[in-house]
C-alpha cells in the first residue's frame, strides 16, 4: 500500500521520532484502511516509554493550527488539531508501548475480553501503517496481531460466551425451581379441596 501523506503527518513523524521516548508511530483507522471518504480524519498511534511533554505536543501543533486540542483525556492521552491551509484532520493518539502490548497479548494469547476494545486494538495493530518503528517493537507486534481470530474461536472457550451459558443454566435451573414449588403448592391445594370442609369437635 503507497501513501503520500500530508504535511502535517510528515511532520509529526519528524518532530516525534528522534525523540527518546517514542518507540513506534503508526497511521491507524480509515486512512489506513483506505475506507475514507472527504470527512476522513488521520489517526496517528504514538507509541511511548515515557510522556511527550505538553509544550513539545502544543508547539508541533501551532505551526499547523492556532487553537489546537491538546492533552485530551477522554479515550487516553491525545491532541486533535487541524492543518488549517489543506484542511488535514488529525487525531493522535498516545499509548503507553508496555502497556498496550500487554493489553493485546491477553486477548489473543490468553483470551480475555473486556469491556469496549476486546478486539479493536488487535485490529488496529494488525492494519495500520508503520511510520516508524525505532527498535521493530511494532512490527513484532503486527506479527503477533496476524493471528487469525476464526482460529481462536476454534480453539479456545470464549470467556463472554461461558458467562452467557452459566447464566442460562442459573436461570434454567431458578426457573424448575420455580415450577416445582409452584406444583407442589397446587398439589397441596388440590388436596385440601378434594377432602372437604374439616371440622372439629
Amino acid at each position: 500500500m503507497t501513501h503520500t501523506l500530508p504535511a502535517a503527518i510528515e511532520a509529526i513523524v519528524a518532530c516525534f521520532s528522534p525523540r527518546p521516548e517514542v518507540v513506534a508511530i503508526a497511521l491507524g483507522g480509515s486512512r489506513a484502511s483506505e475506507r475514507i471518504d472527504s470527512l476522513s480524519d488521520y489517526d496517528i498511534y504514538v507509541f511511548l516509554d515515557a510522556e511527550i511533554p505538553l509544550d513539545a505536543r502544543r508547539d508541533l501543533a501551532a505551526r499547523f493550527d492556532p487553537q489546537p486540542e491538546i492533552g485530551n483525556t477522554w479515550f487516553g492521552p491525545g491532541d486533535e488539531w487541524t492543518d488549517r491551509p489543506d484542511g488535514t484532520a488529525v487525531d493522535i493518539m498516545y499509548w503507553d508501548r508496555t502497556g498496550f502490548e500487554c493489553d493485546l497479548r491477553a486477548v489473543i494469547e490468553m483470551h480475555r475480553p473486556t469491556l469496549g476494545y476486546s478486539t479493536a486494538f488487535w485490529h488496529t495493530t494488525r492494519y495500520a501503517m508503520p511510520l516508524h518503528d525505532r527498535d521493530g517493537w511494532f512490527a513484532s507486534l503486527q506479527d503477533l496481531a496476524t493471528t487469525p481470530y476464526q482460529e481462536l474461536r476454534r480453539t479456545t472457550h470464549s470467556s463472554y460466551r461461558h458467562q452467557i451459558e452459566l447464566a442460562i443454566d442459573i436461570l434454567c435451573d431458578s426457573l424448575d425451581e420455580l415450577i416445582r414449588n409452584a406444583s407442589l403448592e397446587d398439589a397441596a391445594d388440590r388436596s385440601q379441596s378434594s377432602e372437604g370442609p374439616v371440622y372439629s369437635r
